[in-house]
């Protein structure tokens, strides 16, 4: 054999096996035949090349082609694939649901009985197009859970009655009573807060300007007030020089001269005290004569009597000093008109 021809054959057995491979890896079957059904439908929700068609849930196909329908545009022509062995009704319908919440999408050929001769679907027959809703899908056939919901609807019901009771102690109605009636205590709160509020809102804003007249004055005096405070250092550094045991030294000696200071105050005050209660008493010279009037009197007509003395001295000198020189006789004292010892001394008029 030629090489050339070693090499046609080689390129064409390649091929061959790329082809195969490529079909395969598609999920078709290259070696059985197939048949080749098409559905139209309006929506087909995500539905895409290559998902599966199944049969009460075994795989019997798969979707091979999605067009446009040209006589109405409104609408798709899905071309789905299944083995030509498998005998399909013409009245067959091919439902589009859904693998689950998360999952895709999936044509499910729903038939009541098997089919033969003349009502079995031939090669590019049209088949009825069914479609279901994706809670349909997740849910199932809500006939067939009905017991399941009645199951749930007893089972729930007194946790429903327990949480609408209000009259029972211990359940959850209660609570949600009592959670009902504090957050209308909270709401009643609340309000009364903003009506607080907006009365002592003019007082916050009269603390507001005091406060910020205040730091203001205080910004306006900070040098005097540095300069107070630089006062107050000097003097606490000074304090801290002072010695503090001299200064108490001098402060116990001047206490103990003012203690003795005060000792003897104190004994004068007392010798004071006893001299006042002996003139009071009447005891000595002075005693008697604030006490007793007698000595006042005489006193007083003493120095009455010492002032007409001296007051006939003045006037009539030659009553008390007389000097003769050739010997004449003294002449008779004259008592004057108007002598001032007569009102007061016994017997005048």
């Amino acid at each position: 054999m030629r090489r050339e021809t070693k090499i046609g054959l080689l390129a064409i057995v390649t091929l061959a096996v790329v082809v195969i491979g490529y079909q395969f890896l598609k999920g078709n079957d290259v070696f059985s035949n197939s048949n080749t059904f098409y559905i139209k439908y309006e929506n087909v929700d995500q539905l895409g090349i290559g998902d599966q068609v199944e049969i009460n849930g075994f795989r019997v196909g798969k979707v091979t082609d999605i067009q446009l329908n040209k006589e109405n545009v409104r609408s798709l022509v899905v071309a789905i694939t299944l083995n030509s062995d498998l005998p399909i009704p013409k009245n067959a319908k091919a439902l589009v649901k859904s693998d689950g919440l998360l999952g895709g999408r999936f044509i499910s050929l729903d038939f009541d009985k098997a089919c033969s001769g003349a009502d079995c679907a031939v090669d590019g027959d049209y088949l009825v197009a069914a479609e279901e809703s994706v809670i349909a899908g997740l849910i199932g056939d809500p006939a067939a859970l009905a017991p399941y919901f009645d199951l749930i609807r007893s089972n729930t019901g007194p946790l429903i009655d327990s949480l609408t009771s209000r009259t029972d102690t211990n359940g959850i109605g209660r609570t949600l009573h009592n959670m009902e009636v504090t957050s209308q205590n909270l709401a009643s709160l609340t309000a009364k807060l903003d009506r607080l509020l907006a009365r002592t809102s003019n007082n916050l804003t009269e603390t507001t300007s005091n406060v910020a007249s205040i730091t203001k004055n205080l910004d306006d005096n900070n040098a005097k007030i540095t300069s107070i405070l630089n006062n107050v250092d000097s003097t606490t550094a000074g304090l801290a020089e002072v010695d503090i045991e001299e200064m108490l030294t001098t402060v116990n000696t001047t206490l103990t001269d003012l203690q003795a200071t005060i000792k003897t105050s104190n004994g004068a005050m007392e010798n004071l005290a006893g001299v006042t209660k002996s003139i009071n008493e009447g005891d000595g010279t002075l005693g008697k004569l604030i006490n007793e009037d007698e000595i006042y009197t005489r006193l007083d007509r003493t120095a009455t009597n010492l002032d007409l003395l001296l007051q006939d001295f003045r006037l009539n000198p030659k009553r008390y000093v007389n000097v003769s020189v050739f010997g004449k006789k003294d002449k008779d004292y004259k008592v004057p008109e108007d002598d001032p010892a007569e009102p007061i001394l016994p017997g005048g008029n």
